[in-house]
This record gives structure tokens, sequence and C-alpha cells, in this order.
């Protein structure tokens, strides 16, 4: 695996985990949607956590939490998992006082069936306030 700087911050990288994770946080950074996975599938959950720790030491910066998103199938089937973990970053983390934050998202990302929506918001969205009617689904 070889990396090519260049001016402007931006990283040259050959296929691979590396440049999967690379173009996920150029992506991220940028504000700007993929219109599609950018790099070869994850064949297992333990590739998909490889690309991601690879884009978290790219991105740089603290964990403050994670969050959990559903794997669609076909996906699901291929990776043997219904859920995966992602990091929250410090920086990204808002509140005020338990009232709904609006948050910014990256119009004209990928299609509903791709997207991870684990807050359900989607453009021009903030997460609603909780009240009583937002219960947990039974099962």
């Amino acid at each position: 695996m070889t990396r090519d700087t260049l001016p402007g911050d931006t990283a040259t990288l050959h296929d691979g985990p590396q440049s999967t994770a690379a173009r996920f946080v150029a992506a991220r950074r940028d504000a700007q949607p993929l219109d599609d996975y950018p790099g070869a599938l994850p064949q297992s959950l333990e590739d998909a956590y490889e690309i991601q720790r690879l884009a978290i030491g790219l991105r740089g910066g603290t964990v403050g939490g994670w969050k959990v998103g559903r794997i669609h199938p076909p996906a699901s089937d291929r990776l043997g998992a219904e859920r995966l973990a992602g990091p929250i970053f410090t920086d990204s983390i808002a509140t005020d006082n338990g009232n709904a934050v609006a948050m910014s998202v990256i119009g004209g990302a990928l299609p509903p069936r791709k997207r991870n929506s684990s807050c359900g918001s989607g453009p021009g969205r903030t997460r609603p306030r909780p009240t009583g009617r937002w219960r947990r689904r039974a099962r």
C-alpha cells in the first residue's frame, strides 16, 4: 500500500482498505455525497471494521460514543451480521439541555435503501423532540 500526498491535503491511494477509508474521510470532510461504495465491498464484518478503523485513524479526533446501524440484506447475509457500530466523534456531538438540535445533513447521499438512517433524519429535518408517543416498538 502506498500513499502519495498532494497539495491541499488530498491523497492518492491505491485500491484497498486504506483507499476506501480515505475516500470515506474525504467525502465527510468535504461534505460531499458518495454515488456508490468507494471501493471493493467488504467480504466480512472484520473487513468492514478494518476499513472503519483506518478511517478513524485518518480522520483523527476523539471518539465520544458509538451508534448502531442496521445492515440490510443481502449485505447482512454476506457479512453474517444485522448490526454495525460506528463512531461518533466528540466534535460532532451537540447538546442543548435536552432540546432538539438542528444537525447538518449531506444532501444527495446514497439512495434510502443504502443510506445509514440510524437517527431517522433526512435532508432538512431535525431529530424530533422526545415525547410520550415516541416509544420503542414491540417485536
